[in-house]
């Protein structure tokens, strides 16, 4: 209980900024979800791009929320060193599902947002330039 009162972090500016962020980025892509259907021809687009697009979108939405809470609790155990390796497992469990999700994420939004551009000629070079960035 002690040492709750000493590594209280309500109120820390990082995770302020982490707060706003994950404001920002929910109200973004839920505004992005409720447009897209009609507003970037997801009528359009196959079915599986759309759910997938969906899924990733609301799973980047709640790891987000998850992470969050996870940063929020840094004390989980009796001692100092029993609550240092729980939190270190918790944010290396987050931080490899995040990355995960992210990557989810990004290749649903590359697949819906490319999938009826005919990448040939020049269009193929540049796609690969991409893929290497």
């Amino acid at each position: 209980m002690e040492l709750e009162k000493m590594t209280s972090i309500k109120n820390h500016p990082v995770l302020k900024k982490i707060k706003t962020k994950l404001i920002i980025e929910t109200l973004a892509i839920s505004i992005f979800l409720l447009t897209y259907y009609s507003g970037l021809d997801g009528d359009k687009k196959p079915l599986y791009a759309n759910i997938l697009l969906i899924f990733s979108a609301i799973a980047y939405i709640i790891n987000g929320l998850l992470s969050l809470q996870v940063i929020q609790k840094p004390i989980q155990g009796e001692n100092l060193k029993e609550s240092i390796y729980t939190y270190y497992k918790k944010v290396k469990t987050i931080s490899k599902i995040s990355l995960s999700i992210t990557i989810i994420y990004t290749a649903s939004l590359l697949l819906f947002f490319g999938f009826e551009i005919n990448f040939r000629g020049e269009k193929n070079g540049s796609c690969y330039l991409v893929l290497l960035y």
